[in-house]
């Protein structure tokens, strides 16, 4: 962990990387580094949510821009990785071991990358999730009542 991280609101682990943001909304990367995954890109904005998964981060700005950088795709499926063309309005993501996860301010779960195992098949009709997770090859939605 490096020197001097403070203010820290959230922290994330990936496969062999971690990641901090803190109050002012700066995202601090350390770890392994082999596909790029603790660059930070400059252009990042002020961010209000990471997710790190197995070699890739990703972040949510505070206009709800999804940012992914580091390798967005499993080796043997590298076309199915980078997250959709259209992303807005993210409040939340979550990074699995070769999938990710963006939930809207509509309470709407986008997935995408590996789907081997059925992780980014959304069920129809799931509505109003408040909160998500992504595991190795599953994951999880909090639905309001």
């Amino acid at each position: 962990m490096p020197g001097g991280l403070s203010r820290v609101t959230a922290i994330a682990a990936g496969g062999l990387h971690c990641l901090a943001l803190d109050v002012d909304g700066r995202v601090t990367a350390w770890g392994d580094n082999t596909y790029g995954e603790t660059r930070v890109p400059g252009t990042l904005g002020r961010v209000v949510a990471i997710a790190a998964g197995s070699h890739r981060s990703l972040a949510v700005d505070v206009d709800g821009k999804l940012t992914a950088w580091g390798k967005v795709g499993r080796p043997s499926r590298p076309s199915r990785a980078a997250p959709p063309k259209g992303l807005d309005r993210i409040i939340a993501v979550a990074a699995g071991e070769w999938h990710d996860l963006a939930l809207d301010v509509d309470g709407q779960i986008t997935a995408w990358g590996d789907n081997s195992r059925q992780q980014t098949e959304v069920p129809p009709g799931l509505t109003g999730v408040t909160a998500i997770a992504a595991g190795g090859h599953r994951n999880l939605a909090i639905v309001a009542d």
